[in-house]
């Protein structure tokens, strides 16, 4: 096993510590798609669109694996003005804001040194967010990190991943741009209230992958072309609101230099 990829999968489970000070604060993880997060090597950066409101008050937090040494982060509006920013030389980032107006801005995640490929990760903190309990993060990390652990015994790695607080019927969407051609998965796991959680993966508005059983890890394995790439997560079944995670996985690049095909 390669045991940087395990420290990535591992550094996960200390995605906990995203909520550590935003409580003081009487902030609570935004209504929506609230966390994401993408694999960087030194000096590449990754955009994160979403909606944002005016009069809310906003706070960003980024952090990443054990290996991630310094992470700069930007918030850009849809003109490409830079609204605020942290660009110290620190593992973690912070910034607030409240928009003048309400439309999409972009969360620019940067990797301004790292040790290889890490993972740069951030959380959306509002006024009128959920409170999340501890145990419930603490959860919902574990088992994308069990996943994680389990992908790379089939040579996987995993690209990017989003997090939202769901409630039971509801379903989440995330459309992907760039995204390279060949084997794929996409993974969801939720806390501890979700007994049943559905993916899909869709190129050009066909499923080419999906998992429906019953069960709150479903898995589902596709062949992608290049191009945009949309995934789709339900909260079929539950016992309340839950934090729901949801992963693409990519080949790893030795396993496809050498030809080799895994199954989770």
């Amino acid at each position: 096993m390669n045991k940087r990829l395990w420290s990535i999968g591992v550094s996960l489970a200390l995605g906990s510590a995203i909520v550590t000070g935003v409580y003081a604060q009487e902030l609570g993880l935004d209504e929506g798609w609230s966390i994401g997060g993408q694999a960087l090597t030194r000096g590449q950066s990754a955009d994160f669109t979403r909606d944002f409101f005016a009069g809310t008050r906003y706070l960003i937090y980024a952090n990443g694996s054990e290996n991630a040494q310094d992470i700069d982060m930007e918030i850009v509006d849809s003109r490409g003005r830079v609204i605020v920013q942290d660009t110290r030389s620190l593992k973690d980032a912070a910034v607030e804001f409240s928009p003048s107006y309400s439309g999409q801005y972009t969360i620019r995640l940067k990797m301004a040194r790292a040790s290889g490929r890490a993972l740069a990760f951030f959380a959306v903190f509002s006024d009128d967010g959920w409170n999340v309990p501890m145990q419930n993060v603490t959860a919902a990390f574990s088992r994308l990190t069990a996943i994680t652990s389990l992908a790379q015994l089939a040579d996987y790695q995993i690209a990017r991943f989003y997090g939202f607080v769901m409630r039971v019927g509801e379903m989440q969407s995330i459309t992907l741009n760039g995204v390279g051609r060949g084997p794929h998965a996409a993974v969801a796991v939720g806390d501890n209230f979700a007994r049943d959680l559905d993916i899909a993966a869709l190129q050009g508005g066909r499923a080419i992958g999906i998992d429906t059983m019953y069960d709150a890890l479903p898995i589902a394995e596709f062949n992608s072309s290049s191009g945009s790439l949309e995934l789709r997560v339900s909260y079929e079944a539950g016992s309340g609101p839950s934090l729901v995670l949801m992963a693409l996985l990519e080949q790893s690049p030795s396993a496809a230099l050498l030809g080799r095909t895994g199954r989770l």
